[in-house]
Formats: C-alpha cells, sequence, structure tokens
C-alpha cells in the first residue's frame, strides 16, 4: 500500500485509492457545500438572467514590453512662491500690480519714498567712475599724441636749456675780437642805409626835373616807334605763313588739320608731324614744307615781338607819368618810414658795439642765470612726464588707484541696497497672489506686502515611504490625478528626491518633487506616458501625444494592459505608432495660432487658420478625424484634445491631493500571456493547452512580473504557443487538498458563464478598456 504525504495528497488518490475514502467524506461534503455556497451567491449577485456557457478560447503567447510601477500621494503646491517685502520701514509711494497680474523677475512691484535713497545712488555711481577713469588712465598704454607731445616739449626744453646756458657763457666771457669787428660793420652798414633812406626822402619831396621829364618821354617815343615796327612785322609775316599755308594745303595729301586757320602759329608738334611726312610726301608737296614750317616760325618771332614792344610802351608811358606826377602822400609816408626804421638799426648797432666794448652788466648775469634754471626746471618736468608715459604708472599710485575703485564699488552697492530696500522686486517670473498694502500706508520693514506664485508651474510634494525610495529617481516620468479635477491624468516627472530622512511616530519618510509637465515637454516623455496609460486616460494621452508630435494609442487585439499594478484599469490598447502630429511637427504657426487649432480645423473639416501650410501629401490616418472629433482616440473617457492638449488646461490649486503612478522602468521583448490563462496548482503556476489528441492538459509555467493584464512567462512556453481561455484540465497528479480553491470545483476554475474573458478589465482589442479587474 502506497504511503502519500497528507500535505500533498491527490484528490483523486484519495478518491480512488486504497485507503478507506470514507474517513475523507466529511471533507469532500465540506468541499461540496462551499462550492454550493459559492454558486448560490453568484447567481443571487447576478440576477435572475440564465447564465450562459462560456466557451474556451484560444490564444497565442506573444512577445512584448511590461512595466513596473509604483503608486505615491501627495499634494499640489506651487513650483515657486514667495512673500515680498520691503527692506526698510517708509511710507508706500507706487503699488504697480493687482491681484492676478503676472510679473517677470526684476520687475519692481511697489515702490516707497525713495528720493533720497536715488540721490545717494546716483553720488555713488559719480564717484564709482571717477575712480575707475583715474585707475583706467594709470593703467592704459600711452596716446600716440600724448607721447609726441611729451617728446616735443622735452626736446623744446633741451634747447631752451642750451641757449641760456650759451647766453650765460657768452656774457661772463669777454667780447671776441671778431664780435666786435662783426659789430662795427653792423654799424657803417646802419650808416649806408640810413644815408640810403634820407636822399630817398629827400629827392621825393624836392620833386622831378626837368632832364627826368624830357627823358621819360624820349623813352615813350623811342617805344611807340617799336611797337610800330613790331605791328607791320606781325602783319607781314602772317601774310607770308598764310601763304605757305595755302600753298601747302593745295596738295590733297597734305594733313588736313594743319590747314585750318586756327592752328598757327604751328606747335611743335605739328612741326615733328610735318617733318616726319616728309618721308610719304611727294617731291610737289615737300617743296611746299620747308617754307610752310620757316613762315610759321617767323610769324611765332614777330608775334613775341610785338608783345615785347607793347610791353615796353606800358613801362614807358607809366615812368613818363610819374615823372610829371608830383610824390604822392602815399609815397612820402613809406620814405620816412623806411628813415625811422634805418635810424633805429643804426641805434641798435651802435649800442650792441658799445656793450661789447665795454662787457656785461651785473643785473643781465643775473637775469641770464634765473632764465638758466627755469629752463633747468622745465626740462626736469618734461624728462618725468616722458619717463611716465614711456615707464607706466608707479605701483603705488595703482595700487591706490585700485583701492579707491573698491572703497567706489563698496559704496555704490551700499546705495544699491539701500534703494532695493524702498522696492518689492519680483524674484521669479509668476502671478500675484496677495497685495497687503496701498498708497500712502506706513510700513515697517520686512512687511509682507506682495504675494507671487507660479500658478502655471504646479509640483506635487510626495511623502515616500523607506521602502520606496530607492526604487525612485530623478526624470523618473508618471500620471497624477486629482479627486477634486476630474478623471484628467497630469504628466509629471520626478524633479528631486530628499535623503533627510523625516521621522514621525517611528515611521520613516522622505520628501520627493514631481511636477506637472508643460505641453511642450509632454512630448519628450511620450513613449514613457504610453507605457503607463491606463484605461480611460488612453484616451487623453492619445489625443495629447498627438498633438505634441508623439504617437497615439491604439488598441491591442488581446487587450492587454501597460500598467503593472495587477489590480485595475485595465487599458485595452497599447502602444501605437505616430500619431498624425508626427507630420505637423516642423510646421511654423503664425502668432496666436495653436496646434490644437489645427488639428480642430481638420477634424471638423473646416478651413486652416490663416498662415497654415500642411506638408505636401499629408493626409489624416483613417478614423483619426472621428477620434479628435469625439475627444480623443479610442472610445474611452478622457477629456482628450480640448483638455491635456490646451496651454490654458485646469491645473490642480496649491493644497489639492492627489495620487501619482511613477513608471520604475519598462523591459522589452518578454514572452506575454493573458493574467487569466495563468491557474496556480500550489506554488506551482500553469496554463492549459491542447495536445496532439486534442485533449485540453495542464502545462507548468514559471512566471515573472504581471502588468494586471498580462503575466511575464519566464520558463516553460514557446513564442507564438497557443494557451486556451475558460478551459479545464485534469489535475495532475500530484494535485492535492491543500492546492484546490475551495470555493469552486476544478472543473470551474473558470469565471461562471457570462463574466468577461480575463475577470474584470482587458477584453478584447480596441479603445480603452473598462472596468475593475485582474489576474487571477
Amino acid at each position: 500500500m502506497a504511503t502519500h504525504d497528507p500535505t500533498a495528497t491527490d484528490l483523486d488518490a484519495l478518491l480512488g485509492g486504497d485507503n478507506d475514502w470514507r474517513r475523507f467524506l466529511p471533507w469532500a461534503g465540506g468541499i461540496a457545500l462551499l462550492i454550493i455556497a459559492a454558486l448560490t451567491t453568484y447567481l443571487l449577485t447576478s440576477g435572475s438572467d440564465t447564465v450562459a456557457a462560456v466557451e474556451p478560447e484560444p490564444t497565442q503567447a506573444t512577445t512584448g514590453s511590461i512595466t513596473s510601477t509604483t503608486s505615491l500621494s501627495g499634494t499640489a503646491a506651487t513650483a515657486q512662491a514667495a512673500d515680498l517685502t520691503f527692506g526698510s520701514a517708509g511710507v508706500v509711494a507706487t503699488v504697480d500690480v493687482a491681484v492676478g497680474d503676472p510679473v517677470s523677475a526684476g520687475d519692481v512691484l511697489a515702490t516707497l519714498d525713495n528720493t533720497e535713497a536715488a540721490r545717494q545712488l546716483e553720488t555713488a555711481q559719480i564717484s564709482l567712475d571717477q575712480a575707475e577713469a583715474s585707475l583706467a588712465e594709470l593703467l592704459s598704454d600711452p596716446d600716440a599724441a600724448d607721447l609726441a607731445a611729451a617728446i616735443q616739449s622735452l626736446r623744446s626744453a633741451e634747447s631752451q636749456v642750451a641757449s641760456s646756458e650759451l647766453s650765460l657763457d657768452r656774457l661772463l666771457e669777454p667780447a671776441a675780437a671778431a664780435d666786435v669787428l662783426a659789430a662795427e660793420q653792423a654799424v657803417a652798414n646802419a650808416i649806408s642805409q640810413l644815408s640810403t633812406a634820407e636822399a630817398a626822402l629827400a629827392d621825393l619831396r624836392e620833386g622831378p626835373t626837368d632832364a627826368d621829364v624830357a627823358s621819360a618821354q624820349a623813352s615813350v617815343a623811342s617805344a611807340e616807334s617799336q611797337l610800330a615796327n613790331a605791328t607791320l612785322g606781325e602783319q607781314t609775316s602772317f601774310g607770308a605763313l598764310d601763304a605757305a599755308q595755302n600753298a601747302y594745303c593745295a596738295f590733297p595729301e597734305g594733313l588736313a588739320d594743319l590747314c585750318a586757320t586756327w592752328a598757327l602759329p604751328l606747335s611743335a608738334e605739328n612741326i615733328g608731324r610735318l617733318e616726319a611726312s616728309e618721308a610719304d610726301a611727294s617731291t610737289f608737296l615737300i617743296a611746299t614744307i620747308d617754307p610752310f614750317i620757316q613762315a610759321s616760325v617767323a610769324y611765332e618771332g614777330a608775334l613775341a615781338s610785338l608783345e615785347a614792344a607793347t610791353a615796353s610802351l606800358e613801362s614807358a608811358t607809366a615812368r613818363l607819368e610819374d615823372a610829371q606826377a608830383a610824390a604822392s602822400p602815399d609815397a612820402l609816408f613809406r620814405a620816412e618810414q623806411s628813415v625811422t626804421a634805418a635810424r633805429n638799426n643804426y641805434d641798435v648797432a651802435v649800442l650792441r658795439l658799445e656793450e661789447l666794448k665795454a662787457g656785461a652788466e651785473a643785473i643781465e648775469v643775473d637775469q641770464a642765470q634765473t632764465s638758466l634754471a627755469s629752463a633747468q626746471a622745465s626740462l626736469t618736468s618734461a624728462q618725468a612726464r616722458y619717463a611716465d608715459l614711456v615707464g607706466g604708472a608707479d605701483v603705488t599710485d595703482i595700487e591706490r588707484a585700485q583701492q579707491s575703485v573698491r572703497l567706489a564699488e563698496i559704496g555704490l552697492e551700499r546705495a544699491q541696497e539701500g534703494l532695493e530696500d524702498v522696492q518689492v522686486i519680483a524674484r521669479f517670473d509668476g502671478v500675484v497672489g496677495a497685495v497687503n498694502v496701498g498708497v500712502g500706508d506706513q510700513v515697517t520693514a520686512n512687511t509682507v506686502a506682495i504675494s507671487v506664485n507660479t500658478p502655471e508651474r504646479i509640483v506635487i510634494d510626495l511623502t515616500v515611504s523607506e521602502a520606496e525610495v530607492l526604487d525612485l529617481a530623478v526624470g523618473q516620468v508618471g500620471l497624477a490625478t486629482f479627486d477634486a479635477v476630474g478623471d484628467t491624468q497630469y504628466p509629471v516627472r520626478v524633479t528631486s528626491i530628499s535623503t533627510i530622512p523625516t521621522v514621525a511616530s517611528g515611521v520613516v519618510t522622505y520628501a520627493v518633487e514631481a511636477v506637472i509637465l508643460e505641453v511642450g515637454e509632454i512630448a519628450e516623455v511620450t513613449a514613457d506616458l504610453q507605457a503607463l496609460a491606463t484605461g480611460g486616460g488612453a484616451t487623453d494621452f492619445a489625443a495629447l501625444a498627438a498633438a505634441a508630435g508623439g504617437g497615439g494609442f491604439g488598441g491591442a487585439a488581446d487587450g492587454s494592459a501597460l500598467r503593472g499594478d495587477g489590480t485595475g484599469r485595465a487599458a485595452g490598447g497599447q502602444a501605437g505608432g505616430a500619431g498624425p502630429a508626427g507630420l505637423l511637427g516642423d510646421i511654423e504657426l503664425p502668432e496666436g495660432v495653436t496646434i490644437q487649432d489645427v488639428f480642430a480645423a481638420l477634424a471638423a473639416g473646416e478651413d486652416l487658420p490663416a498662415g497654415i501650410e500642411l506638408p505636401e501629401g499629408f493626409e489624416l490616418p483613417a478614423g483619426f478625424a472621428d477620434r479628435l472629433a469625439g475627444g480623443g482616440a479610442g472610445t474611452g473617457t478622457g477629456a482628450g484634445l480640448a483638455t491635456l492638449a490646451d496651454e490654458n488646461r485646469q491645473l490642480p490649486l496649491a493644497g489639492m491631493s492627489g495620487s501619482v503612478e511613477i513608471l520604475l522602468g519598462t523591459r522589452d521583448d518578454v514572452l506575454l500571456v493573458p493574467s487569466s490563462a495563468v491557474r496556480a496548482q500550489g506554488s506551482t503556476s500553469y496554463v492549459v493547452i491542447e495536445n496532439d489528441e486534442g485533449e485540453f492538459e495542464r502545462l507548468t509555467v514559471v512566471t515573472g512580473e504581471s502588468s494586471g493584464a498580462n503575466v511575464e512567462v519566464v520558463s516553460g512556453l514557446e513564442p507564438g504557443a497557443t494557451v486556451w481561455l475558460n478551459a479545464s484540465a485534469p489535475a495532475s497528479e500530484d494535485f492535492s487538498l491543500q492546492n484546490v480553491d475551495v470555493s469552486q470545483p476544478d472543473d470551474a476554475q473558470q469565471p461562471p458563464a457570462g463574466f468577461p474573458p480575463g475577470g474584470f478589465g482587458g477584453g478584447g482589442g480596441g479603445g480603452g478598456g473598462g472596468g475593475r479587474g485582474g489576474a487571477q
């Protein structure tokens, strides 16, 4: 007789073996009662409708992705908030904002009376500018003009010193014989000049003599005779030249331009041309060339004689007029001035001669020495100026100037702080949440005047246990929901994880922050959102992903969920391909037009907004217009394009409580079967397959993670293998009582007729699945 472990006794063995089966009747009776109770409960709760039989359904093991998530809870808060205060007491002069106004970082929102602070700031700025200018002058290279001027000053000073030294030396030394001789000669020359000037003055005062007039008249007569002869000679020579020109021009082969009368007399160039033309000219023409040239030369001489005779007559006539006229007052004045100048020159020459013979006086020596000292001082100054420009500023001067600049900077900083103390300045871009002061109010330092926050940038403060914090990382993506906002799911990203624990009542938690992503940021994490999309929320992200240029969400034939908590809302779909906005991701949007406007027009079949041009060949995928018009993809209940893909979407308010599901990771290329296809026999999992004889049998498998609708099969099953849903198979030999679910018999280890395949949730492919359910 076989011996069995009481904890592993198979029910078939108990009923058909050698043991006395009667001792197990109480067990069997109990089991039967439990089964009857379970069926009765189901029938009572399922209504009076007839329960239809559920037919076995085949499905294939497929390769896909499975995600790991964690669910957290937290509270919404604005990303930034600040209570802004004045830094000093005073009277409010201006309040430039109201509640709800947008502000930018650096905006002045309110001010106190700042007259004195502004004056101090202006003074401090001027002091700093002056100190910086002085330092810059010390550190800068010399200007070319300044250097040239310094060099010129140095050379001039050197020349002045040399001249002063020479003058002093001459005073101190006896006069040289050559100098005395030169002085005596200068006196003699001055006497001669004075005598000449006095004689010329006397002649002017006496007037011209009769002889002078007669001589001038004779000169005029002679000039007139010369002019008459020159005039006759010019006329005669021109006649000869005209005849020679006519003789030359009688021949057609002559130079035509020389036959014009204005070409006379011939220029040197034309004479050269005539001479050169003799080489090719006929004998007759050559006979006219030389006379033509000679007549031109003679005529040119006659013209010169006529011009000279005319000038001589004019000169003789002027002399006659001078001889006949009395001296003019002007001429007398000039003559008198010449006499005065000549007498002064004589006096200076005599004085110089006397000084040379007498030697220098003491006062002259003193003056010369003073001039030399002054010239040497100028030279020293010029040398120092040049050295400063070439060698640069002194180190001590530079350090002193740098200290002055630093002191001026400190003064300016204090003045700026003083001005800022009378201002309320926005620290970041945001919206005014409260204004607590008005113009004319007397306030004290640190009075909260204006509050600013960022209602368009919401974060969620999460409290995470010590068991959960190690699975989190900055940058992970999740979905947040808030009961107060409805069914909307908000894409979030983890932005910070505190490593400082908070201990309360012996429980250790850590602070984690996640930010709700803006519409423009969602496209960056579309793939992760697709992995997280669940239930009706899938509709939201199908439309949102399309609007952001990412992929949409299509239904999967197996109704697989992408959520990994094993509990609830099956998505009934899987990540789809690129949505239509993938084709529109690069179009240029005019100001005031959003991608949502474009899709709304496409969905409604209306004209596109002005300025929008679709890519060539663009077409909406089949059915997508209906999905947009219906509020999203699939048939779920999400808010769709009008909510999450809208810049004006409703965000949760600070203080609202919410739940966040964080995507911890996704594994690809894993073998998946529906959760309803996996059964448990003790600690062993199995699926039902069909053998070669067409009978159902149990196949042991090793399972891994579950996504709720799907279960990972680690081993025991090949991709593409067919497993059966709603089918029962005989228990294996090691099937024992403790492996039996006492709520239903082995042949009823499937949901009763009328239940959705795979339990609540899951379901066939298509849009959003419904209901709440999970793996069995």
